[in-house]
């Protein structure tokens, strides 16, 4: 079963992601901000994260910049971003492998999950 960590700090948004990606036979865990995230990802390995770019204490791009940069189990993760800010150069230049704008459906999230996750 992939194992995937999902960094939302919307708890709507979280719980309906989570409940999608279980339905799909996902393990999912999750994180509210970059801090909790990058401990998570320090202890844990996981096939995908899925992160929110706008969230407090640390963003996502702050996250997944961290991440890259921190020896562990997650370092080469593949990785979407979540945005509705439109920052998909920024994301990518930050480190991660592609980009989710904002609001989506959830036949799209998991079209851009499977496409991302075949081509690691």
């Amino acid at each position: 079963m992939p194992k995937l960590l999902l960094v939302e700090d919307d708890e709507l948004t979280a719980d309906v992601v989570t409940l999608a990606l279980q339905y799909e036979g996902f393990t999912v865990h999750t994180a509210t901000n970059g801090n909790s995230a990058l401990k998570l990802a320090q202890t844990e390995s996981y096939d995908l994260i899925l992160s929110d770019i706008m969230m407090p204490e640390m963003d996502g791009m702050q996250f997944i910049s961290a991440l890259r940069q921190t020896p562990g189990p997650n370092q080469q993760t593949r990785a979407l971003a979540i945005s509705a800010m439109g920052r998909k150069q920024g994301a990518l230049a930050a480190g991660f492998d592609g980009f989710i704008a904002k609001p989506f459906d959830l036949t799209q999230l998991l079209d851009s999950i499977r496409s991302t996750s075949q081509t690691a």
